[in-house]
C-alpha cells in the first residue's frame, strides 16, 4: 500500500524496467489510461507497442464493465498483443462443475477476442485461463490437483481456436517449500504442459499468489528445465538404438563407461540437477545435510548478490518517473 491502489500496475511495471535486461511482459490492467501509460513507459526502452504484452480480467461471471471495455479498444487501437485473463472459481462465480466453469470460461475470452478483432482484426491474442476450485473449508483456490486438469482443459480450448495459451502452472496454497509445495506445483505444472501450453505462469508464487519466494524463482527454473525434458521426444534411430555399441560390450567388458556412445549422449539424454541430491549418504552427510531447499536459497542469495544489470540512463530514469507523476496528477483520487 505504499503506492496509489489506481497505480499499482503502472509501478509494478515502472519498477521492472530498470532491473531486467530480458523480455519483461506487461502489467494487467483494467482501465484505458494504463494502455496509454505502459506505452509510454515502454517506449523510453525502445519497446513498440506490437513488442508490448498486458493482459485484462474480465469480471466473472460474464461482466466486461465499461472501464474494461474502453481498455480493450485503447489496446487494440495501439495494437498490442494482450492476454485475456479470465478468473473465475468454480462455486463462487462459476458453475461448481468443471465444465461448466471451463464454458463460462470460454464465452469470457471469446467475448474480449470478439471486442479487440472488432477494432483490429487480426490483432495477436494470448489466450489465458486461471479457472480455480474453490476451497469450500477456507475459500481459497488454485492450490488442488483440479488446477492441472482445468488448465489441460484449457489450453486445449485455446488450441482449438489456434492461439497461444497461458495458464497457471506452478501455483499451491502451500505456505513454505514443503511437500505439499512440491507435489502441488508437480501436478499443476506437469498436466498442462504435457497437454501442450505454450506458456506456464506461476515462477516463484506461493500461497495461490499471494506471497512470493526467491528460492522458489531458482527452483521453478530448474523444474522448467525438467518440463522441457519431459515433454521432449525420444529420439530413436539407428544410432541411438546402439546395436553396434552392446554387441562390442557383451563381447568385451558388458561396461558401456568407456564407450565414445556414452560420453556422446551423455548430455543429451539426461537433464543434470544444478540443485537436487544426487549423492549418497556419506558425502550428503559430509555436505552438512544439505538438500534442494538448502542449494536453492544459496543459488538465490548468489545471484541477488552478484547479478549485475546495466542501469538505464539518467534521462530514462527520469522520464519515467515524468510519466508516472503525470498518471497520478491526471488519475489518483484525492483523499
Amino acid at each position: 500500500q505504499d503506492v496509489p491502489g489506481e497505480l499499482m500496475s503502472l509501478f509494478m511495471y515502472r519498477h521492472s524496467i530498470p532491473h531486467t535486461m530480458k523480455p519483461l511482459q506487461g502489467p494487467g490492467i483494467q482501465y484505458d489510461f494504463e494502455v496509454k501509460h505502459a506505452l509510454e513507459m515502454a517506449a523510453v526502452i525502445d519497446t513498440t507497442a506490437a513488442e508490448l504484452t498486458l493482459s485484462l480480467s474480465p469480471v466473472s461471471p460474464l461482466t466486461i464493465p465499461d472501464h474494461e471495455a474502453a481498455a480493450v479498444v485503447e489496446m487494440a487501437k495501439a495494437g498490442v498483443a494482450f492476454a485475456t485473463l479470465p478468473c473465475p472459481t468454480a462455486g463462487a462465480t462459476s458453475p461448481m462443475t468443471i465444465a461448466g466453469s471451463l464454458a463460462q470460461q470460454n464465452a469470457e475470452t471469446l467475448a474480449i477476442v470478439v471486442l479487440s478483432q472488432l477494432i483490429n482484426p487480426g490483432l495477436p491474442i494470448i489466450y489465458c485461463g486461471r479457472l480455480g476450485m474453490l476451497e469450500p473449508r477456507t475459500g481459497l483456490i488454485w492450490g488442488g490437483l483440479e488446477l492441472g486438469l482445468t488448465s489441460a482443459a484449457t489450453v486445449q480450448l485455446g488450441h482449438y481456436y489456434g492461439y497461444s495459451v497461458n495458464v497457471y502452472g506452478f501455483s499451491t496454497n502451500a505456505h513454505t517449500i514443503d511437500a505439499q509445495n512440491g507435489f502441488e506445483r508437480g501436478m499443476n505444472a506437469v498436466i498442462p504442459a504435457l497437454a501442450g501450453a505454450d506458456e506456464l505462469s506461476g515462477i516463484g508464487e506461493m500461497e495461490a499468489g499471494v506471497m512470493g519466494s526467491y528460492a522458489q524463482m531458482v527452483l521453478d527454473n530448474e523444474f522448467a528445465g525438467h518440463i522441457i525434458r519431459l515433454k521432449s521426444s525420444i529420439d530413436v534411430n539407428e544410432d541411438t538404438l546402439a546395436f553396434e555399441g552392446i554387441l562390442k560390450a557383451m563381447d568385451g567388458t558388458r561396461n558401456f563407461l568407456g564407450q565414445k556412445h556414452t560420453m556422446k549422449y551423455l548430455k543429451k539424454e539426461l537433464h543434470l540437477t544444478k540443485l537436487a541430491e544426487r549423492n549418497s549418504w556419506e558425502p550428503w552427510e559430509k555436505n552438512g545435510r544439505k538438500g534442494i531447499l538448502e542449494n536453492a536459497d544459496a543459488e538465490a542469495d548468489r545471484i541477488l548478490r552478484e547479478h549485475q544489470v546495466p542501469p538505464l540512463e539518467a534521462q530514462q530514469e527520469k522520464e519515467l518517473d515524468r510519466i508516472m507523476a503525470a498518471a497520478e496528477k491526471d488519475h489518483v483520487k484525492k483523499r
